[in-house]
């Protein structure tokens, strides 16, 4: 809504780290010859530093892309992300050159790598909200409701216990929002006592009124 309201255009983003960080070759499902050793939090180490990079350069061009990330685990448990970011218009190109001059500062002559590293689309409202476009990602993550039992009495593995598993057991933060005011002052002033709101400044009640 509010990227509506400031003629904002989305961008859907998913990022890929280098070949050598995959421990499974996806085509085969045979051992990666080329594989480094690195773990699920060290790829997901690296595109932290991919994305830091790329944000300073973004702050030197003067644009400030907002947005929403998730992280999950390819089918080797190699870590990737997707990201919903928005910002102006005349901003995306910008954005798209800076990501993709960073996530091929590694392994750029993997064989594909130009197309698969890292791929944008854009949002199209007419095909639907974009919370509802992140949300399909959010909510494949997150913990699956009425677990039932297999034939043998056993509970059902679900895609998200076994997602929830890999990010408790590799320290890695599923969900983040960038670019956004933060959220502790208004998680702080819902904690206020409405007693103590009410001798408050007018300006606070409507803060707090309006969570």
């Amino acid at each position: 809504e509010i990227a509506i309201e400031n003629g904002h255009v989305g961008l859907f983003v998913t990022l890929t780290a280098p070949a050598a960080y995959h421990a499974v070759l996806e085509s085969s499902n045979m051992p990666n010859p080329k594989y480094n050793g690195a773990t699920p939090r060290e790829t997901q180490l690296y595109l932290r530093d991919l994305w830091g990079r790329t944000r300073a350069q973004n702050d030197r061009d003067g644009i400030a892309p907002y947005g929403f990330r998730v992280a999950e685990p390819h089918h080797d448990g190699c870590t990737h992300w997707h990201m919903m970011v928005f910002m102006p218009a005349d901003d995306i190109e910008i954005f798209k050159r800076n990501l993709r001059k960073f996530a091929l500062q590694e392994g750029a002559n993997d064989p594909g790598a130009d197309k698969h590293r890292v791929k944008f689309e854009a949002l199209d409202p007419a095909k639907g909200s974009a919370a509802a476009y992140m949300m399909k990602y959010t909510a494949k993550n997150i913990d699956a409701e009425d677990i039932k039992e297999d034939a043998n009495g056993r509970d059902i593995i679900t895609k998200e216990m076994r997602v929830n598993a890999w990010a408790g057991v590799w320290g890695i933060r599923q969900f983040q929002a960038f670019g956004q005011p933060p959220v502790t002052p208004y998680r702080e002033g819902r904690r206020v006592a409405e007693a103590v709101v009410e001798q408050a400044p007018e300006c606070v009640k409507v803060i707090w009124l309006a969570g």
